[in-house]
Parts: C-alpha cells; structure tokens; sequence
C-alpha cells in the first residue's frame, strides 16, 4: 500500500516514487465512501432525531418509530444469508441511506393512529396506500439487480429487503404495539403540521 512505500522510502534518501493502479484507486474510493457515508448518516440521523423529538415528545411513540427499521435491517440481513450467503460490507453502509424511508413508514402508521379509533380501523385505512407506495420504491431497488456491478446488486437487495421487513412490520406488528384512541400528541409541531394538511388549497 501508500503507506507502506512511504515508510520504505523514509529509509532512501534522494529517492522518489509514485504509486499508481488499479488496486490503489479501488481501496482510495473503499475509504473515501466509508468517510463520506459516516458523515451522511451521521448528519441524516441528527436531522432525523430532531425532528422525531419535535413532533413526538412520548419516549414510547418515539421507540415505536424505531423498532420497525431495525428489524427491517434484520430480515434484509436473513434474507441475504439465504440468497447469496454473503454481502458486501460498503453496500450494507450504502443501503443505510434509506433509513429516512424505512423510518417515514412507521412515522406515518403514528401520526395516523390519531385520526383511527381502533388498530383495525388503522390497517384497513393503511394497508392499501402503504402497500402501494412501498413496492414503487422497492421496484426502484429491485431493478438494481440487472445492473453489471456486485455493488449496486447488494445494495439494491439490502435496500428492497430491508423495506420489505419494515413495511410488514408496520401493517402487521406495530398496530397492536399501539394505543389506538384517536388522540394526536399535541406538540407545538405536529400542530403546525395538522393546519398544513388541513389548508383547502383547492379553493386557492
């Protein structure tokens, strides 16, 4: 590696040498995703905590949120052990980058559970839209899978499964983990989202 050509050169006096290929260029782009994917996720998740604080302040509602995206990595993570036995360890960092979408499943089965009176009532309002709009997304990832990069298939397969887990988490588990009342957690945010969703902008 660089590192060690430079410790070998520290040794030579006078001598100077570059080092160039392949290899060298594929572990330079290995390190330089992994740095830039921590400051992504890192800057994504503190955006993502913020406003999650803001719209939920019940430490229940907001361990709600969060318990569907693990065990969406979760079965991402046994479903790959079945197909394929093994996973890049770059595409599982890559495929963390949907943690928003896996998350707004589960924000949307909370924030509904204030306009249903029974857990009944919220999968029969939720099962359809959620099921719909979650397999347009999935599809993206799953067309992942033609392309000639190891990579991009890994990523598309972590990213698939991993929504997969989550939305069947939301409309069969996370319901009944719930207390659905039909009350809305009346923070100074999710009041201000109420009166957006509620604007007549047809009458504009």
């Amino acid at each position: 590696s660089s590192d060690v050509c430079s410790s070998d050169l520290n040794q030579c006096a006078g001598v100077a040498a570059e080092c160039y290929g392949v290899p060298l260029i594929a572990t330079y782009n290995a390190r330089q995703i992994q740095r830039d994917l921590m400051v992504t996720l890192n800057v994504a998740l503190l955006v993502i905590v913020v406003l999650v604080l803001l719209t939920f302040r019940r430490k229940r509602t907001i361990l709600l949120l969060i318990v569907p995206v693990i065990y969406g990595a979760l079965f991402a993570a046994a479903c790959i052990v079945l197909i394929q036995g093994q996973i890049s360890a770059i595409a599982i960092g890559t495929g963390a980058v949907v943690l928003g979408v896996a998350l707004s499943y589960s924000v949307h089965v909370v924030a509904h559970a204030g306009h249903s009176k029974t857990a009944r009532q919220l999968v029969e309002e939720l099962s359809s839209p959620l099921t719909i709009g979650s397999l347009t997304t999935i599809g993206a990832f799953v067309g992942l899978q033609f392309t000639s990069s190891p990579l991009l298939q890994d990523f598309g397969l972590f990213a698939a499964c991993s929504l997969v887990g989550t939305m069947l988490f939301c409309l069969i588990f996370l319901p009944h983990c719930m207390v659905v009342d039909g009350q809305h957690e009346k923070t100074r945010t999710m009041q201000f989202i109420n009166r957006l969703n509620g604007y007549a902008y047809d009458k504009n």
